[in-house]
């Protein structure tokens, strides 16, 4: 895949937010960056990704999970080119009572931030990269957030583990934890879209469903089959939330598979994810967060509440999850989407996206994606070892005995001595010589053909 292309990213990190009684003293313009699955002007896809919490952006930037070879496709309308009109991770959360239910969710956010949305935070990426260098390629962090009520953290990254054939599927791994450091109770976690298949009614999506492998998906309508539409059934975009987990990235523990499975992932009515009228007019306007709960904790398993319609998925990560303030929950985000294919075509994109976090994680990867030597961090798939390494190696070994320079300890211990790696030693004790040595040896002796170890 080719690696994303995220444009001005530095805007996306380097804005400034006062926050007080941790809320937003004052609107953030809207930006987003672009993530590209392929060439642009192939028939791969771009992303608009925001640097508040939403994904998608109605087609903000002209890019939506969308194809951009395609363009237009069923008229001339804004939302003939949109895929993915909006998501976000959300958060519900009940009182003992299972009543007051409050919402964080970034839905809809093109324009400006909603008292519900995820509220950003100055994010410093430099701890996220050396959090999960070790345990994953080609990580993208996009930000840091909080929910209005200064309850819990939401970060995300994009992982784009190798490069390697385009495919029109994104994957994004998220992070969620107790900010206030409390237990709370009654806790449904997820991920929300809403797609727009191109068609010839915009809100006139239907689902299907692969029975073999439990996966959902979703086609436009053409009920005219007039060109430029394609056919509906050729049309289609898919979504999954994979493992959720309570595992440490560094250590690998609790990674691989996770330790939480998805309970419910349900297609139903868009319309709960819109905002309703307030009840009193002093309460703005939100979505219904009742019946958001209610419609995901009276399905079990993959259910569609509704077939027909303005559709949204909601992928559940955990519902009525008990979150003790030790928790820091993970999991995984696969989109995909498919142009031109026969029924069905979407799921083996979505299977692509999935097999490319398997690669992604050390516990999963064989020497070809794993071998030990890229002390530096700036080598590229399959770890690419250089000079740099080595004159890396030294520098902490020898002069400067600043551990925090590795980006991933397990890369520069190169014979691997020190697996399992236990604080509060420092690299030192694990970096040596030996290892210096051999990657001379594998740089300017004996070359490729000599077998690097597989990092943990």
């Amino acid at each position: 895949m080719i690696s994303p292309r995220l444009l001005d990213t530095a805007t996306v990190f380097g804005y400034s937010i006062i926050i007080s009684s941790m809320s937003l003293a004052q609107p953030i313009e809207p930006r987003w960056d672009t993530i590209y699955t392929g060439q642009p002007g192939t028939q791969f896809v771009a992303l608009a990704v925001s640097n508040f919490g939403e994904v998608g952006q109605a087609g903000a930037g002209g890019v939506n999970m969308d194809f951009t070879a395609c363009g237009l496709e069923c008229g001339t309308r804004h939302e003939d080119s949109v895929y993915l009109y909006s998501a976000s991770p959300f958060l519900l959360e009940a009182d003992a009572s299972h009543a007051n239910i409050t919402l964080t969710c970034s839905y809809g956010q093109a324009a400006t931030l909603k008292h519900y949305a995820w509220q950003p935070v100055e994010f410093d990426t430099t701890p996220a990269w050396r959090r999960f260098g070790c345990a994953i390629q080609n990580v993208v962090p996009h930000g840091r957030f909080i929910s209005p009520d200064g309850h819990f953290a939401w970060e995300y990254f994009h992982v784009d583990p190798y490069e390697g054939p385009g495919y029109p599927a994104v994957t994004f791994l998220n992070r969620v934890y107790a900010l206030d450091g409390q237990n709370h109770p009654n806790v449904t976690l997820g991920w929300v879209e809403d797609w727009s298949i191109p068609s010839d009614l915009a809100d006139s999506n239907f689902c299907w469903a692969d029975s073999y492998y439990r996966e959902w998906y979703l086609n436009g309508t053409d009920s005219t089959n007039d060109q430029p539409c394609l056919s509906g059934s050729r049309r289609s975009a898919s979504s999954t939330v994979m493992w959720t987990f309570t595992g440490n990235l560094f250590t690998q523990e609790g990674m691989c598979g996770g330790n939480i499975w998805q309970e419910r992932t349900v297609i139903g009515p868009a319309s709960l994810i819109k905002d309703v009228s307030a009840l009193e007019e002093s309460e703005p306007p939100s979505p219904d967060a009742v019946a958001w709960w209610n419609l995901i904790g009276a399905h079990e398993g993959l259910s569609v509440a509704d077939s027909t319609g303005d559709l949204a998925v909601w992928n559940t990560a955990v519902h009525h999850y008990y979150f003790s303030a030790a928790d820091t929950l993970y999991f995984w985000t696969v989109l995909a989407t498919a142009y031109n294919d026969p029924p069905g075509g979407v799921l083996s994109v979505k299977r692509y996206g999935q097999s490319l976090i398997f690669n992604a994680i050390d516990c999963y990867a064989d020497c070809a994606y794993g071998r030990a030597g890229d002390a530096d961090g700036e080598g590229y798939f399959p770890d690419e070892i250089t000079l740099g390494d080595v004159m890396l190696m030294v520098d902490v070994c020898f002069i400067s005995s600043d551990c925090s320079k590795f980006i991933c300890v397990g890369e520069a211990d190169v014979d691997q001595s020190g697996y399992p790696y236990t604080f509060p030693r420092t690299c030192l004790d694990w970096v040596t010589l030996g290892d210096i040595m051999i990657l001379v040896d594998f740089l300017f002796i004996s070359g490729p053909s000599m077998a690097l170890p597989c990092t943990y």
